[in-house]
């Protein structure tokens, strides 16, 4: 699924905002693993396309371990999530 240049950009200066203010401490899980599920996406493919182990990708999800900058952006693009701050707070 294609991003709009408009809501890439989005998602992008909200990266920096997390990044800037410490990383995605707050996570919806639920929301997430909703996005996750309904793009069809395994959790191993989509911790491949991350470049993280699936345990890494479970940790994060639920707020144990942070998200980079790097894997928000790739895993909105992957996920066609265009509104970031529902999940990411």
């Amino acid at each position: 699924m294609d991003i709009t240049l408009a809501h890439q950009l989005i998602i992008e200066v909200w990266c920096a905002f997390l990044f800037i203010k410490g990383g995605a401490t707050v996570i919806n899980s639920r929301l997430l693993k909703a996005k996750i599920v309904l793009s069809g996406y395994g959790m191993s493919e989509i911790a491949q396309s991350l470049g993280i182990s699936k345990s890494s990708l479970w940790r994060k999800i639920y707020g144990k371990t942070e998200f980079k900058q790097n894997e928000l952006l790739t895993l909105s693009k992957l996920l066609g999530i265009s509104n970031i701050s529902d999940i990411f707070l």
